[in-house]
Parts: structure tokens; sequence; C-alpha cells
């Protein structure tokens, strides 16, 4: 997670995406920039979960 968010660019996206994320990389399956991308977009529009 430290380094999914060490990145600025992911400061958006809520903690529940980037724990999926984060997961799926350890185990060889990153996500592509198009998804990060739409994540980011969704975090970026407000508090998570609502």
């Amino acid at each position: 997670m430290d380094t999914f968010y060490g990145d600025y660019s992911n400061a958006s996206v809520c903690w529940a995406d980037a724990l999926m994320f984060s997961a799926a990389s350890l185990v060889g399956r990153p996500p592509n920039e198009q998804v990060l991308n739409g994540a980011r977009k969704e975090g970026a529009k407000g508090p998570c979960g609502i």
C-alpha cells in the first residue's frame, strides 16, 4: 500500500480499490493504466463509499 500511494497520482484512489490493486500486483497481475485512471477519476469525485 505504501508503494501504491507513494505514486502521487494514486492519492485519490479509494483505500478498498488500492488494496485490491496492491494484492493483484503482488500475485503478478497489476492493473493496467486504463483501470487505474478510472479508479483515480472515481476517487477524485468525492469521499469513498458514497
